[in-house]
């Protein structure tokens, strides 16, 4: 089901048209609506980032701004029904591809990845912290699995075949990406995040953030 959050001047248009894709049964929740752009609806979208978020013309830029996720937009430049109709049909088509939300939310998680990796002092720009959020991925489709020696083989042959390299490549990479990190931090700031001092490994990294 995919998530929506609406932003318009006449709140009476928008109960009317949530009641329409609520009576047609759409595969959508309505997270909420707002008149205007208030900071409590803001920090709800930026917090729970619903899929869609169907807004007036003129919110379009501030909104851009205000968001700082990936989503989907549909724009309200008028009352028509022809409006009406089109909101409703893409709506539809929307929520029928299943592969849309969990694009979505894919993005999203990369993201938080490497927001959560930037907090424990990792370098965005190595591709080391790159591969890491790539293995991350690929763990996290299994998310409760216990992850073996085979598993990690599994993701570096993966990434070695998406990057165009060898698995010493990406591990030597990775790993490199590690010591950057541990010479960055000191022991306390190590115990705090990682509940040990000493070095940190890979498998350790990703069995914890793949539950992020």
């Amino acid at each position: 089901m995919i998530t929506v959050f609406m932003f318009y001047e006449n709140l009476e248009y928008l109960i009317n048209l949530s009641n329409k894709f609520v009576a047609l049964h759409l595969n959508v929740r309505l997270l909420g609506l707002d008149q205007y752009l208030s900071p409590i609806s803001i920090r709800f979208c930026q917090s729970h980032k619903p899929n869609i978020i169907i807004c007036g013309t003129s919110y379009n830029s501030t909104l851009e701004k205000l968001l700082n996720y990936k989503y989907y937009s549909l724009n309200i430049p008028n009352e028509s029904q022809t409006t009406t109709t089109l909101i409703l049909n893409q709506l539809n088509k929307l929520s029928l591809d299943t592969k849309y939300s969990h694009k979505l939310n894919m993005f999203n998680f990369k993201k938080a990845i490497y927001n959560e990796l930037i907090l424990l002092k990792f370098n965005p720009n190595l591709c080391g912290t790159k591969y890491l959020v790539d293995c991350i991925v690929l763990a996290h489709e299994n998310p409760y699995s216990q992850l073996n020696n085979l598993d990690f083989k599994r993701y570096f042959n993966k990434l070695a075949l998406k990057y165009n390299t060898n698995t010493q490549t990406i591990i030597w990479n990775i790993r490199t990406a590690i010591d950057d990190m541990y010479k960055s931090t000191n022991s306390s700031f190590r115990k705090d995040k990682f509940g040990n001092a000493s070095y940190i490994t890979y498998q350790s990294i990703i069995n914890s953030l793949r539950l992020l």
